[in-house]
């Protein structure tokens, strides 16, 4: 379990490899794989599976930051959440491609806005705000789960982030879906 992980890096870790599973693992509505063609032709889903593919190094891909990190983007463009989550873990793990906090951060936030759970689209003034809501209450909403999560991964990255590395995230997550 993710909440059991004895080390700092461990939970971090742990949601890396959860986020990418969850993805290689995503039930295909189509009879046949999602191919590279797919994704060139704007299909979304497969353009999720293309960078995944390209994360994990399976299906005849070779691992590839780069290409994964162009493939998940192209899907964020469509408001694609898994792609906006592995995005986030890729970012913040810095596996195969640099580490990068405040890229990790604005996609979260872009991920937030996409469920329609980060202020102000939630009718809450502050994500914390918002976690308060959702812990106090039985948590209904999928959305709700979402934000704790966020906020849980937030918390993380704020503590090794400067006020104005958060700030040039916020502004970044305005800009990287243009």
């Amino acid at each position: 379990m993710i909440c059991r992980a004895s080390k700092k890096g461990e939970i971090m870790k742990q949601m890396f490899i959860f986020w990418v599973g969850m993805i290689l693992c995503l039930p295909l509505t189509a009879t046949a794989k999602p191919t590279l063609a797919d994704a060139k032709n704007g299909d979304t889903a497969a353009q999720l599976y293309v960078g995944a593919r390209y994360v994990s190094g399976t299906d005849g891909f070779k691992k590839d930051g780069e290409q994964a990190v162009y493939w998940l983007t192209e899907a964020s463009k469509k408001h694609n959440y898994s792609a906006e989550r592995l995005l986030v873990a890729l970012y913040r793990n810095g596996k195969i491609v640099k580490q990068d906090l405040i890229r990790a951060y604005a996609w979260g936030i872009i991920s937030m806005i996409d469920v329609k759970a980060y202020p102000p689209k939630s009718g809450y003034r502050t994500v914390r705000e918002y976690r308060k809501k959702a812990v106090r209450s039985k948590i209904e909403n999928p959305s709700e789960t979402l934000v704790l999560a966020w906020t849980n991964q937030q918390d993380m990255m704020k503590r090794r982030m400067t006020a104005s590395q958060i700030a040039e995230a916020v502004e970044l997550s305005k800009t990287l879906l243009d």
